[in-house]
């Protein structure tokens, strides 16, 4: 009796260890399960990824490459250091960069620097949003004669660049790329409003930059969009524009605009004075020429140049 007892616990240990190595098999099983579970997921997560990213890129596409970057890389290959800086340390900038919803207007005469200066505070608005709140964004664009752009155009890029800035499309412009035949046809202005103004419902701050008003194939119709986009956003919205002063202009953003400041003579003497010293001192010819030949050149060039940048090649 007591050795076939024996055999029975014998039995019931193996029994047991049996059990066991059952419930570990299917612990493995299902921590399997759950694994090739997890990737499954992964792996449909990153195709529709992929396939968010390629509508995004064809939606990106549609509106149009970042033209506005091309005219900012010119403009600063013709800045020099410490250009402008008269006017990034002035009061007026440092309350219009400082305010959560504002509006400034550079203008000048033809030559007077205004593209040059514009480059510049768009590196340092630039900086500012790199520095204090990686969510404010910067946005903006540069009219050219020559390229015959409409506010149209400045809408599309600026829509471009706040989109690369929040690393998404919304879909609102997703839709609207269908409404517009999958991409065959243009989108209206208004279409394109609506998509900005969705862009700019943020708490945090926002800025676009306008280059050259007078330089757009039709300024009434951008003076239009300007005014709607000032009046119709949101407080978080800082603009900033530059142009000649051309009656059609300053009628409209007299009494829109916060803050206007006339580029007079007075005040870009010491960036001319700045350039001529390096062209003095950087030409291969006429740095080897005499200390007195150097100042007659450049009290000439300081007193021909009249405060125009013109005359030195900076700005067409």
């Amino acid at each position: 009796m007591n050795y076939l007892k024996h055999l029975g616990g014998e039995d019931d240990e193996l029994q047991s260890i049996q059990d066991k190595l059952k419930q570990l098999q299917h612990k493995e099983n299902l921590y399997a399960a759950i694994e090739n579970l997890k990737f499954s997921i992964s792996t449909e997560n990153t195709l529709r990824r992929m396939a968010h990213s390629q509508d995004d890129e064809k939606v990106l596409s549609w509106l149009g490459s970042n033209t506005a970057q091309n005219n900012h890389n010119t403009a600063r290959k013709k800045h020099e250091p410490t250009t402008g800086n008269w006017f990034l340390q002035s009061e007026t900038f440092t309350q219009w960069s400082n305010a959560t919803k504002s509006s400034l207007w550079l203008y000048g005469k033809a030559g007077s620097g205004k593209t040059i200066l514009c480059s510049t505070i768009i590196e340092r608005i630039i900086e500012i949003c790199g520095s204090s709140n990686p969510a404010d964004k910067c946005a903006y664009f540069y009219f050219d004669f020559q390229a015959k752009w409409n506010a149209d155009d400045m809408l599309r890029s600026i829509i471009v660049q706040f989109c690369a800035s929040k690393r998404e499309v919304p879909r609102e412009l997703h839709h609207l790329h269908q409404e517009c035949l999958d991409g065959r046809r243009q989108p209206r202005k208004s279409s394109l409003l609506e998509i900005l103004f969705s862009l700019l419902t943020t708490s945090s701050r926002t800025f676009v930059i306008l280059d050259a008003l007078d330089e757009c194939i039709n300024r009434a119709d951008l003076l239009d969009t300007i005014e709607e986009i000032v009046k119709v956003s949101t407080k978080y919205l800082n603009v900033l524009v530059t142009s000649r002063k051309e009656r059609d202009i300053d009628k409209r953003l007299k009494t829109l605009f916060v803050y206007d400041v006339a580029l007079e003579e007075n005040v870009i003497d010491s960036d001319i004075t700045l350039h001529i010293h390096e062209c003095l001192k950087n030409d291969a010819e006429l740095r080897t020429w005499d200390l007195e030949t150097k100042n007659n050149i450049e009290q000439a060039l300081l007193k021909g140049a009249h405060g125009m940048y013109y005359y030195l090649n900076i700005e067409r």
